[in-house]
């Protein structure tokens, strides 16, 4: 109780310092003038004037209760309006910070063709990678496998079979005008940065976690711009046959899996950079939802019976 009263005293000194010159010299010197009235009708009482004056005395009564009643109406009718207005802010600023964030995340997930499973995307890309990489480990070790060695072969094959199916996963879960999709996310991105961060900050809420703002920084924006779109998978088995069928060295064929090394890495990352910004995108839209449940219980509450 102490404290609720200590905060209504003090919104009620943030809305007089916060008002006009005008506002606050009616607040001050009205109950001055009550004052002074006091003492003059004091006075004349004592001298007997309102016995014969009651009509009069009722008029000065009711101006000198007004001169003490009407600065306490003011400041409590501003203090109301001053908290309806900053509730008015605060939740405006945390219903654009949902919108923004939840856009953003909407926009995210149309980086990837709708229906794509990521996590099988993933998997075949992390599959195939890692089969070049031990190929890579297999031609640079000292005693290089011999042309037409069983093993190598085998996984030669393996890997060819791999990159196909990576490849064919990744282009059908590639959407088809990559600009205009990582242009619509930086916009969604500008308009949580630019418009509701500082709606959020004006009205004392926090903008992000250190762990939100961590991963917010570490996001890539345009994640197939690291990636060399024309390239196909049946490059990659035209190389493996040619060194099966004897015509391509292994020296030359360690070139050649060293770029298809780099351009699986390449469609590793964007994956997990797609993933990761659906993934901030969501995490960051649900924590404006929980703090419109921390601030604004009823109409949260209120949204979800309408919902059902």
């Amino acid at each position: 109780m102490g404290t609720e009263v200590r905060a209504e005293w003090e919104r009620a000194g943030a809305a007089i310092k916060e008002s006009g010159n005008g506002f606050k010299a009616l607040v001050l010197f009205l109950p001055l003038i009550g004052i002074f009235g006091l003492v003059i009708g004091w006075r004349f009482d004592l001298s007997g004037y309102w016995i014969s004056a009651p009509f009069q005395l009722n008029i000065y009564s009711a101006g000198t209760t007004a001169c003490f009643g009407i600065p306490l109406a003011l400041v409590v009718l501003r203090s109301v309006t001053s908290y309806q207005e900053e509730r008015t802010a605060l939740l405006s600023a945390i219903r654009t910070a949902i919108a923004a964030a939840g856009e953003l995340n909407e926009r995210a997930g149309r980086l990837v063709a709708p229906g794509t499973d990521i996590n099988r995307l993933q998997h075949n890309l992390a599959y195939a990678h890692g089969a070049i990489q031990g190929l890579i480990r297999d031609v640079e070790k000292p005693a290089n496998p011999r042309p037409g060695a069983l093993r190598f072969t085998e996984k030669l094959s393996d890997a060819a079979a791999s990159v196909e199916n990576a490849f064919n996963t990744f282009n059908g879960a590639r959407i088809s005008d990559v600009t205009r999709a990582t242009t619509e996310l930086r916009q969604s991105r500008d308009l949580l940065v630019i418009i509701a961060r500082p709606k959020l900050l004006t009205v004392g809420l926090r903008w992000m976690t250190p762990e939100m703002d961590y991963e917010w920084g570490s996001l890539y924006w345009d994640p197939y711009e690291m990636v060399t779109l024309d390239l196909k998978a049946s490059a990659f088995v035209g190389v493996v046959e040619a060194h099966l069928n004897g015509s391509l060295p292994l020296d030359r064929l360690k070139v050649h899996l060293d770029m298809f090394e780099r351009e699986l890495e390449s469609r590793v990352n964007c994956v997990h950079s797609i993933e990761q910004l659906r993934t901030v995108s969501s995490n960051l839209a649900q924590e404006f939802r929980d703090c419109l449940q921390e601030k604004f219980p009823h109409l949260v509450a209120k949204d979800q019976r309408r919902d059902r």
